[in-house]
């Protein structure tokens, strides 16, 4: 009789988590266009190191479920720059990445060195000059 009670009771057991410290987190957020500020769709999200990854959906959300630790996430779009960045996370994370477009950082990129040059050629100027911080 005994015999027949231990089987199914070592057969329910085994259908428990042994480790009971495997946590998880999750790391959400949306991912934007940085002129227009709206949602961008199928924005690949990646963790290297686990080689874990998603897409956003069409209003820009994204979500992640990783393991706590040093995390390095890339997000990347045809037509827009990547974005890299490697975070400790600790707890459930939200994120809020603005990426720009490539043709918008080219053509700035003009832009930006003439306003550097031209501050550190004329330092007394009595003409007002318009910046761009981004």
């Amino acid at each position: 009789m005994k015999t027949i009670l231990t089987l199914p009771f070592l057969i329910l057991l085994g259908f428990f988590p042994v480790n009971g410290k495997a946590q998880y987190i999750t790391i959400s957020g949306y991912v934007t266009n940085f002129l227009t500020g709206g949602g961008l769709e199928n924005v690949t999200v990646f963790e290297k190191s686990t080689g874990i990854g998603t897409i956003s959906n069409e209003d820009g959300f994204y979500k992640l479920t990783l393991k706590p630790g040093l995390l390095n996430l890339t997000f990347s779009e045809n037509g827009f720059e990547s974005y890299s960045q490697k975070f400790n996370v600790a707890a459930d994370t939200l994120l809020m990445i603005q990426l720009k477009p490539e043709k918008w950082s080219k053509m700035n990129e003009k832009t930006d060195s003439e306003l550097q040059s031209g501050m550190n050629n004329k330092k007394s100027s009595p003409e007002r000059k318009k910046f761009w911080f981004f």
